[in-house]
């Protein structure tokens, strides 16, 4: 594991504050609270809608839960802007959290108009990784997907930068490993589809300069079925060419 991601894990938490419902006290959750009206702490599993993560991020509601985390829509309390703050949930083991922060140290790597744009990452008191990320509103491909076939002008374009994105990882040493429709969101800007690849959860780096192939055991399988390369399904030695067997499935689908 790269010096840099095990900083992160070992290093300072950030806080997280919250507002007491009943006598509207701020208090930190990692130091409790003792409500003079009887109202109640809360507690990790409560979630974190109201919070305000290390005096920057104000959390405004869940948007969607997954096998390994949760995804809120966010606020900047200085810049007030809209972010996405992705958090993993509990518990996990210590291989799960350090693949979860992993996601954030590689798609740090990459500033590309196609690729989702990952602004900042750490760990909270509650010891959960979480990672921000630009606040994306549109589709992904696989919910258009669903509403019926699409042009094939259209589908050439959304594939066109979905490679263009692909392109500028595979430069910086990064195989995504999990491409698919649902990975892949479409936002429209001036009337203009426009591609960003989301999701670097199970993303690793060729030649192992952060450390990031031995997050994965050999043999292990990792991936969605329907867009595995043979030699990804396999468990074999993958590289960037996973990817683009992979785009090639969705074109085809």
């Amino acid at each position: 594991m790269g010096s840099g991601l095990s900083s992160t894990l070992t290093g300072a938490t950030k806080s997280i504050a919250r507002t007491c419902a009943v006598c509207g006290s701020s208090y930190l959750q990692s130091a409790g609270h003792a409500c003079p009206l009887g109202g109640s702490a809360a507690k990790p599993e409560d979630g974190l809608d109201g919070a305000v993560i290390d005096d920057r991020y104000r959390i405004d509601k869940m948007l969607s839960k997954g096998g390994m985390g949760l995804v809120y829509k966010a606020t900047h309390t200085v810049l007030d802007k809209p972010l996405a703050f992705k958090v993993m949930l509990q518990p996990q083991d210590e291989a799960a959290r350090q693949r979860f922060l992993l996601e954030a140290k590689l798609a740090v790597q990459v500033r590309h108009r196609n690729i989702v744009d990952v602004v900042d990452f750490g760990v909270l008191s509650t010891n959960q990784p979480f990672l921000v990320m630009e606040f994306l509103v549109g589709q992904t491909l696989a919910e258009l997907i669903e509403q019926g076939p699409m042009p094939p002008a259209r589908m050439c374009f959304i594939a066109a930068q979905v490679a263009c994105g692909l392109a500028e990882v595979h430069k910086k040493g990064i195989i995504h490993r999990d491409l698919k429709p649902a990975n892949i969101f479409v936002i429209k800007q001036s009337g203009t589809d426009v591609v960003k690849v989301v999701d670097f959860g199970i993303a690793t780096q060729t030649g192992g300069s952060q450390g990031s192939a031995r997050l994965t055991a050999p043999g292990m399988v990792l991936g969605t079925a329907e867009y595995m390369a043979p030699e990804q399904a396999q468990g074999l030695p993958v590289d960037h060419r996973l990817d683009q067997y992979a785009l090639g499935c969705i074109m085809w689908e």
